[in-house]
């Protein structure tokens, strides 16, 4: 079956991700509040949206109800974080993953409602150690 998944935030890390999920398959609704992204990224995903994600009409309104998994990749943004994670869980998305940036935000966006937690830094310094 094929997976819808909204990747919100097209920063380095939303970027990859949404065009590696697109190339897997996936259905990607990407969204990002710089419209000129939005442009240059709408052919390497299903949809590409302009959204203010510390609005949270502009969230609701992405229709997340509809997503299997929500990927929050802004680390930078509390604010919209926190905003698109509780709309997200509001609307009863089973699985809500969110980028942090520090432990405070990882301890923040948990008890938002976020199921997993990435720190893609941390994780690809400690498999870099592995090595």
């Amino acid at each position: 079956m094929k997976k819808s998944i909204a990747v919100l935030g097209l920063g380095r890390f939303g970027k990859s991700l949404a065009d590696h999920l697109y190339k897997m398959g996936a259905d990607v609704l990407a969204v990002d509040s710089n419209q000129d992204l939005i442009q240059d990224f709408s052919s390497k995903c299903t949809a590409a949206v302009c959204a203010d994600l510390e609005n949270e009409e502009e969230v609701t309104a992405l229709g997340l109800k509809n997503m299997d998994i929500v990927v929050i990749a802004m680390s930078h943004n509390l604010a919209a974080s926190v905003m698109s994670i509780t709309v997200a869980k509001d609307q009863g998305v089973p699985v809500v993953v969110a980028k942090a940036s520090s432990e405070r935000m990882k301890s923040i966006l948990r008890k938002v409602g976020a199921d997993q937690i990435i720190d893609p830094e941390e994780e690809g310094g400690a498999r870099r150690g592995r090595a």
